[in-house]
């Protein structure tokens, strides 16, 4: 059954009208009443609608399996969220051609993305940082990304979100070193670049230094970008900065209070509702007073 206030719902009735099209065909071919029936409302399924369901389908899956992802709370979503919301852009940016069958909907959709996403200064950055800390992704891909969608011969909106985003994570890289160990990381360093201090009396720092081995000039975060993307298939980003904690200190407290940051709490059923706002009722059977409480807090 479709619920109008509700795209899912109609996502999951046409994949299951879809599966048994044939049995649409054969019903309507034996049996008189089905076609009697349907007849007297708006009628059987055409050769036209299917063909328009089977076009459909597809795009409405797209929306469906990312409101399931970022709808989950058993696993990391921040650093998923703007590779969705991305993903949905070209899949959009595709369909809104006059020629295409979601036409009407993507214009309508891609005119809501305007409002919230297509300038570079509407973009969250903590939510690209959260990208970049995902070891698969780092800040190569994440520049790939940005010239895919944000290149323009007329604008150099890229350029500017690329630029917003080094900046964003160069200051927030600094204040958690200030905040969580940067004076003890800062001595390590200067005795790094002492080659005769009290525990290197063969002089192997010294060694490594002139011969440009040594990278201990390098912070912590040029050292993380440098390295080779991980590949993994299933990488459990949490167990993978949990481990290479010891030698990303600051980064993994960034990683640890950036990546918990579920990016909704909403059911993925209503996620997309045009229904508008409904106050469950836990919420509408609070006192005023306790409401104006909670909004202020």
């Amino acid at each position: 059954m479709d619920v109008e206030t509700r795209w899912n719902s109609t996502y999951f009735m046409l994949d299951a009208a879809l599966k048994h099209k044939n049995a649409f065909d054969e019903l309507e071919f034996h049996d008189t009443k089905y076609a009697n029936e349907l007849g007297k409302g708006i009628g059987l399924p055409s050769y036209e609608d299917w063909e328009y369901v089977e076009s459909i389908l597809p795009f409405l899956n797209i929306f469906y399996e990312a409101t399931l992802r970022i709808s989950g709370t058993s696993y990391v979503t921040s650093n998923m969220y703007m590779l969705e919301i991305w993903n949905g852009i070209n899949h959009l940016l595709k369909s809104n051609s006059p020629s295409s069958a979601t036409y009407k909907m993507a214009e309508k959709m891609e005119k809501k993305y305007e409002k919230y996403w297509d300038k570079p200064t509407k973009l969250n950055m903590l939510l690209l940082i959260a990208v970049v800390l995902d070891p698969r992704h780092k800040m190569r891909y994440k520049n790939w990304a940005i010239d895919q969608l944000f290149y323009s011969e007329k604008t150099n909106n890229g350029c500017v979100l690329k630029s917003r985003l080094d900046i964003s994570l160069k200051l927030m890289f600094d204040e958690y070193k200030s905040k969580k160990g940067g004076a003890e990381n800062d001595t390590q360093r200067m005795h790094e670049e002492i080659p005769n201090y009290k525990n290197d009396p063969y002089g192997w720092n010294k060694f490594l230094q002139t011969t440009g081995l040594t990278s201990s000039n390098k912070s912590e975060l040029q050292k993380y970008l440098e390295e080779e993307l991980d590949t993994s298939a299933n990488l459990n980003i949490l167990d993978w900065w949990k481990i290479n904690s010891c030698r990303f200190p600051i980064l993994s407290n960034m990683a640890r209070e950036l990546l918990v940051i579920p990016v909704s709490t909403i059911a993925y059923e209503s996620t997309f509702s045009t229904r508008g706002r409904v106050l469950d009722p836990y919420r509408s059977s609070l006192s005023h007073q306790k409401v104006e409480t909670l909004i202020c807090t």
